[in-house]
């Protein structure tokens, strides 16, 4: 790679890193290239960015990023899965792929400037998806003006009810 391809690398690089919601470092070592070609599809297929880098590099693409922290504590052969849409995605597709290919190692993750140890990760893998949460959140609101219509509802419903009992208690006592 040339100067001049490492710089534009960086600042590319360096924007990935500053719009990410979640980075995951992983160490890839004793992976084959089929492996290692199936965990990119399936991260691609995510929208997750995949990248095996220097740690030099890494270091200087994430200068002024909240993943600057996390670059001290790299060493060894490093790749980083970066999502900007899906903080959730990339933890989930890591660990089942860990079940295929127990030679992947999740090292750690900043999750919007957060660290993470790999049990983090782990734990972040355990959440529900976005549009699961999504779902779960419109449910509840919908539930809330619902019951009330059906609270107001009640309330003649059980008005006519007890109106007609009385009615029919009075006559039941005049017959």
């Amino acid at each position: 790679m040339t100067r001049e391809d490492k710089v534009k690398f960086i600042a590319d690089f360096h924007k990935s890193l500053e719009d990410s919601k979640t980075v995951i470092a992983t160490n890839f070592s004793g992976m084959t290239v089929e492996s290692m070609s199936g965990l990119r599809g399936r991260l691609r297929d995510a929208g997750v960015e995949y990248h095996v880098v220097k740690n030099t590099l890494i270091k200087l693409a994430a200068k002024g990023t909240h993943i600057e922290e996390m670059t001290n504590l790299l060493c060894g052969p490093n790749a980083l899965a970066i999502s900007v849409d899906d903080p959730v995605s990339p933890a989930k597709i890591l660990t089942a792929y860990l079940k295929e290919d127990s030679n992947l190692e999740i090292k750690m993750g900043i999750l919007e400037g957060n660290l993470l140890d790999s049990q983090a990760v782990f734990a972040l893998a355990k959440l529900p998806d976005r549009e699961t949460l999504l779902g779960t959140l419109l449910a509840g609101l919908i539930a809330v003006p619902t019951n009330f219509v059906g609270l107001l509802a009640a309330l003649p419903r059980n008005m006519v009810n007890v109106l007609s009992a009385i009615r029919d208690k009075k006559e039941e006592n005049n017959n």
